[in-house]
């Protein structure tokens, strides 16, 4: 078993992800405590995206091996994503980007991240397509938006899209949750 095998699995994953942390950690304090303060979410954005991104191109490497194998797309999407956050990060070492926002409306923070975190709960019981309808119609309310026709549009267009695209389309198993029995 290879060094990558190994960090990508188990005890090594979890020593990637307590090194991960420990680096954000690390950057965040430095970050506080220098010149560039004013931009520590211009910044710690792009790294912690970065970080999930090179914890999943980890995960990949315990996949099996093929030419175009189910390794291919994540490791694409993580390169692309490292790419753009980059590119943002170059941003701030150029002087283009702007400083920080002064702190507000956390409660409504919070309340984002808990529906989110309610999403990814939900999944598992109610599947994909009825959990994500759900969770856009509720975002996308909790955020402002208020026009139902075009809330009721996008997220059931969504769901169509995700169902033809992912699920008819290239045959990939979304979670269906309590829906498995009825398929």
């Amino acid at each position: 078993m290879s060094l990558m095998e190994r960090l990508s699995q188990g005890w090594g994953l979890l020593l990637v992800i307590a090194a991960g942390l420990a680096a954000l950690t690390l950057s965040g304090f430095l970050i506080r405590r220098s010149s560039v303060r004013k931009y520590f979410g211009e910044i710690m954005v792009p790294l912690s995206v970065m970080a999930v991104c090179i914890l999943f191109v980890f995960i990949t490497f315990s996949f099996p091996e093929e030419e175009a194998g189910p390794a291919v797309i994540p490791q694409l999407i993580a390169f692309f994503t490292v790419t753009f956050c980059m590119v943002l990060l170059y941003r701030v070492a150029q002087g283009l980007a702007k400083p920080d926002p002064p702190a507000g409306r956390t409660g409504f923070m919070l309340a984002v991240v808990g529906i989110t975190a309610g999403y990814c709960f939900l999944i598992d019981i109610a599947g994909y397509f009825l959990s994500t309808f759900l969770f856009l119609l509720v975002l996308m309310y909790v955020l402002g938006y208020r026009r139902r026709a075009v809330i009721l549009s996008v997220a059931l267009g969504w769901v169509l899209f995700s169902y033809a695209i992912f699920y008819r389309f290239l045959h990939i198993q979304l979670p269906l949750g309590f829906w498995e029995n009825f398929y």
